[in-house]
């Protein structure tokens, strides 16, 4: 998920990143947090991963990153063509506070990936065990969460 990534810890994440680690409060604690090793790109080509253990969803993750698109960027994925290699279904999630994000449910991933001010945000899973349902629901609970509340 992460090229170059290197098992890390919040607090790293938080010094490391170049940009502002929302740590996604509302969903627990990770089972690891992986960073873009800060030796091998700058700030703005830096990711961050949250990974998560489900019982009942599997393993996902949630990724930040500076954003490097758009909204309707973003939001135009949607009119994705199957001929052109688009698999799955790609609509429009409604998130809290207004933003918009995409869910893809596809063969092998299920994903939503939204923009906040600068960063962007992905929610990815396995498709055999991470519907879209559960998805969006993890994606609403990480644009609830309050930026600094985990250390």
């Amino acid at each position: 998920m992460i090229v170059n990534g290197m098992t890390s810890t919040v607090g790293e994440a938080k010094r490391e990143m170049g940009f502002e680690v929302l740590v996604p409060s509302l969903l627990g604690e990770p089972a690891r947090v992986v960073i873009t090793s800060p030796d091998s790109s700058p700030p703005r080509f830096r990711l961050t991963g949250f990974i998560y253990e489900d019982p009942e969803y599997g393993t996902y993750w949630v990724i930040e990153a500076v954003s490097e698109t758009s909204q309707g960027e973003l939001e135009s994925l949607t009119e994705c063509d199957p001929a052109a290699g688009c698999e799955g279904s790609w609509t429009i999630a409604e998130l809290p506070r207004g933003i918009r994000g995409v869910l893809v449910e596809g063969p092998i991933t299920t994903f939503v990936m939204w923009l906040e001010g600068e960063r962007r945000f992905d929610v990815i899973g396995p498709s055999e065990t991470f519907d879209g349902s559960f998805a969006t629901e993890v994606a609403s609970n990480v644009v609830l969460s309050e930026p600094g509340t985990a250390s």
